[in-house]
């Protein structure tokens, strides 16, 4: 089920994809003790793999890290390790739920390997890598614990945003037949 055939209209949504991620970053969203950010960017980005796939979604995510760090720095210098965690994101969401059934399992899968093992670990190891003093089994643990919270309400609201996507399309599809 391939819903974007388009190249023209791929691009169209894979901009408003990146500007949407771009917004939620940037200004509405809290740091978290300067080691994590509360945020709803995984709202478009989930939705960016689910619509267009994986290289899509990859280069989407990819350009909103550039162009959100080029255009809102938020203090300090652009670091290309988050640009390599935005990119296997990116592949991820795509992978996991693109022309595929919209299902709890796929999307807490998702979850699991975007928030929870690239958003540990890598995001960690760069954290570790910039700020002095703070290794990285220290920003783990802190990251750990917010993600095994985070990670099921997170999962929640892409299911049920999802779903009503799905019958906003079927109904659409319904109305042109």
């Amino acid at each position: 089920m391939n819903l974007i055939a388009s190249k023209t209209k791929k691009m169209v949504l894979a901009a408003l994809f990146v500007s949407l991620d771009i917004v939620l970053t940037r200004f509405f969203s809290f740091d978290f003790m300067g080691i994590e950010r509360i945020t709803l960017n995984f709202v478009p980005q989930a939705l960016c793999g689910y619509f267009l796939g994986p290289v899509w979604c990859m280069l989407s995510l990819v350009s909103s890290d550039f162009l959100g760090m080029m255009l809102f720095p938020t203090g300090g210098a652009y670091f290309f390790g988050f640009t390599v965690t935005a990119a296997l994101k990116g592949l991820a969401y795509g992978y996991v739920l693109h022309n595929k059934p919209v299902s709890f399992k796929r999307i807490i899968i998702s979850q699991l390997i975007s928030l929870l093992v690239l958003g540990v670990f890598l995001n960690s190891l760069w954290l570790s890598m910039i700020i002095p003093g703070k290794g990285f089994w220290m920003i783990a643990k802190v990251k750990i614990l917010f993600k095994f919270v985070t990670v099921p309400a997170t999962s929640y609201i892409l299911l049920l945003i999802m779903r009503a996507i799905g019958k906003a399309f079927s109904k659409n599809a319904a109305a042109k037949a």
